[in-house]
């Protein structure tokens, strides 16, 4: 009796322990199963984790002490799970179509999240991560039209940016703007100057002048915590703005203990330049806005009387505004943009040494020649404190400081004449021969304006003109001719121009020939053939060499990448931190560094030979190990090798934008969407189609280009977009 009794609690003991063991055991094993599961999801394995979990997750949830982690555990799964899909969708399969369903399981099962635990990381199922953000994820893998589809349910700042910039990238404005409509009034003072400038571009006057002058006397009044926010970019706006409403500007806030009025040069420019094209405005002269730039800028506390509208004399200056510009350029200190802000008053100057005296740069100034874009990543680049100027007012104050030139020249011929003595004439010659150097400096500058708004006649006029009067060296007019046939779609025109032969330093030679071979494509044994030449002309260099190396390396492939005794590479492989090399996280752009260029080229190299897998799989695990990569020009180099190694598919010359290979660019690219300035993006993008053989999606990308330059470009609106692509 005693031996039963006893047997009998054991039995229920051991059924205790099951019944508070089972539970616990069945959590884990679901666990670990999801891992194991999630694991090979996020190499690419088509197979749903949730399911595989949930069969051991019914016990779990019945017994209290295990039901929370069970709720955690059964949450975590479905997020992860509509993770996992969503980026499959975007760089595995490249279905947009199914993208955009994927994107909606995304939605879901953040709500589901937010209504049931709330947690906030994920970290139970694997690798730690966040909880899932819809817009963050859409802009990490490139998904421009789900970020703007979806933009009126945004609500973090950088966001709603993304939108915006994403509806620009793909050639609708008008989406940009209804967006920035629906956002205006947020917290965020970058957004809102961003929001302003799109408004005013609209012509939304009133409302754009009420959100960025908010902006501009917070900024000038307030500390946040231990910094301040300088507010020059909304004083710009600001004052754009009032202009194109055809009234006088507020006056602008007096420094304090917070911002400060920055980006002085760019204001003096916009003040001072001709607003002719501002139609129905009226002539009747109003008071004209407080200057505001202050001592710190050596020129005195100047305040303008001139026109409201700019309507004044000569070109719209009046006298006040005249005589701030002249002292600027008259000091001793550097300034940063002498050349646009003479090319503002040197119609007004009639005596030649000194307008002559005005264009020499002082100490920690460029020369002349610095100051010009000779090629297309300059033409393209960041301009966002660079003055406006138009084409216009280049190409006048150019022919007024020719003519004075030509008289100058006359006047050293009448003076040998005359037999003065050799110091004048050759005081004479010198001031026409720098003055010659000054009207080619504008003529190039109204070249590069008049190509980028697709004025095809007038662009190759002032370019002409510009280059028989600055006789810049050979190499740097035949790339400003190559720079500005390639803008207009004439590449056979920018690879005749681009002479390499004819140049006789060897480092020049070989970036004419990386030109011409982006130019070459999508022939890629022609390419190369360039590249092996320009290696060839600076062996030595290790900037040029990085740059040629990634190109070289993008067009050739596997074959090169093969044969690792003539890179003299090591046996090792490790391609997390090769793979770290391709792309960049976000942040601002930084300096090119060749050496740094060359040590991942290797890198590249090495794990390029080795590198299994599918190239769905290759492009998820590059999309994983975006964080650092060669700088500055050779970007489109390492978009391009990631576009043909990790592609799986050759090039359809009828593709459009919508195809799997610029679905995958897209991802690949979407940080440096953010970090590159967005007319270098989108022509950035279009070059990578045409060196890829895709002319219907080139077509499509070069469209958005011009349509985006002919904004940046505008007599009215120059200033506006700058302040649209600084943020």
């Amino acid at each position: 009796m005693r031996l039963r009794f006893s047997v009998a609690w054991a039995a229920l003991g051991c059924v205790g322990v099951a019944i508070v063991t089972l539970p616990s055991a069945s959590l884990s094993l679901a666990m670990d199963s999801a891992r194991e599961c999630f694991g090979r999801a996020e190499l690419g394995a088509d197979i749903d984790c949730a399911r595989v979990a949930e069969p051991w997750l019914a016990l779990p949830r019945r017994a209290g002490w295990t039901r929370r982690e069970a709720e955690l555990v059964t949450e975590e799964a479905a997020a992860r799970m509509a993770v996992v899909r969503y980026v499959a969708a975007a760089v595995v399969t490249l279905d947009r179509a199914e993208m955009a369903r994927r994107f909606g399981e995304v939605l879901e099962a953040a709500a589901l999240l937010e209504r049931g635990t709330g947690q906030l990381r994920l970290d139970i199922l694997g690798r730690s991560m966040p909880s899932p953000d819809a817009a963050e994820l859409a802009y990490a893998v490139g998904d421009r039209r789900s970020l703007v589809d979806h933009g009126f349910d945004w609500t973090q700042h950088y966001s709603e940016k993304n939108a915006i910039r994403a509806a620009l990238i793909d050639g609708e404005p008008g989406r940009a703007l209804r967006l920035a409509e629906h956002y205006r009034g947020r917290p965020n003072t970058d957004e809102r100057v961003l929001v302003g400038a799109l408004s005013c571009i609209a012509g939304h006057y009133e409302s754009a002048l009420a959100t960025v002058r908010e902006v501009e006397l917070s900024r000038a009044s307030k500390r946040h915590a231990n910094f301040a926010r300088n507010f020059g970019t909304a004083r710009l706006v600001v004052e754009v703005c009032s202009k194109l409403s055809c009234q006088a500007a507020p006056e602008a806030p007096e420094e304090r203990d917070a911002g400060v009025l920055d980006h002085s040069e760019t204001l003096l420019a916009m003040r001072a330049r001709q607003p002719g094209a501002v139609p129905g405005c009226p002539t009747t002269s109003t008071a004209a806005p407080r200057l505001g730039l202050g001592k710190a800028h050596g020129v005195g506390e100047a305040h303008g009387v001139g026109e409201a509208h700019g309507l004044g004399e000569a070109h719209g200056l009046g006298e006040a505004r005249y005589a701030h510009l002249l002292a600027r350029l008259s000091g001793t200190g550097p300034v940063r943009h002498r050349t646009a802000l003479l090319a503002l008053i040197a119609d007004r100057i009639d005596d030649a040494p000194r307008l002559a005296a005005l264009a020499r740069p002082r100490a920690g100034e460029p020369s002349l020649a610095e100051h010009l874009p000779w090629t297309l990543a300059a033409w393209t680049g960041a301009d966002a404190r660079t003055p406006f100027v138009p084409a216009k007012d280049y190409a006048r104050a150019a022919a007024h400081v020719a003519s004075l030139a030509a008289n100058a020249i006359g006047q050293s011929t009448g003076s040998a004449i005359g037999q003065s003595t050799g110091s004048a004439i050759g005081q004479f010659d010198a001031v026409a021969g720098e003055l010659r150097q000054l009207s080619g400096a504008f003529w190039l500058e109204a070249a590069r304006s008049h190509a980028m708004a697709y004025e095809p006649e007038d662009g190759k006029r002032a370019l002409e003109l510009g280059l028989s009067l600055l006789a810049p060296p050979p190499d740097r007019a035949q790339l400003m001719r190559a720079s500005l046939a390639t803008v207009l779609g004439d590449r056979t025109g920018g690879l005749a121009a681009l002479k390499p032969a004819e140049i006789t330093p060897f480092r020049a030679r070989g970036e004419l020939r990386l030109v011409r071979a982006w130019l070459l494509l999508p022939d890629r044994a022609a390419a190369a053939r360039e590249l092996d030449a320009a290696l060839a002309d600076a062996p030595d260099d290790a900037d040029l060499s990085a740059r040629v190396g990634w190109l070289r390396l993008a067009i050739t492939g596997h074959e090169v990448a093969a044969d690792e005794a003539s890179f003299g590479v090591a046996s090792a492989r490790n391609s997390s931190a090769a793979l770290g090399e391709l792309t960049r996280s976000r942040g601002s752009e930084p300096p090119f560094d060749g050496r740094m260029a060359l040590d991942s080229l290797d890198s590249w190299r090495a794990w390029l030979a080795a590198a299994p897998g599918s190239p769905g799989g290759l492009r998820l695990e590059i999309l994983r190990a975006r964080g650092t990569a060669p700088h500055g020009e050779e970007l489109p180099a390492v978009w391009l090798l990631g576009a043909r190694f990790a592609g799986g598919f050759e090039s359809d010359a009828r593709a459009s934008a919508t195809s799997a290979e610029e679905r995958w660019l897209d991802a690949l690219t979407a940080f440096d969407a953010d970090r590159l300035p967005t007319l270098r993006y989108v022509w950035s993008r279009h070059d990578l189609a045409h060196s890829r053989g895709n002319a219907a999606s080139a077509a499509i990308w070069l469209a958005r280009f011009r349509s985006l330059a002919k904004l940046r470009e505008h007599p009215t609106h120059g200033e506006l977009w700058r302040s649209i692509d600084s943020g």
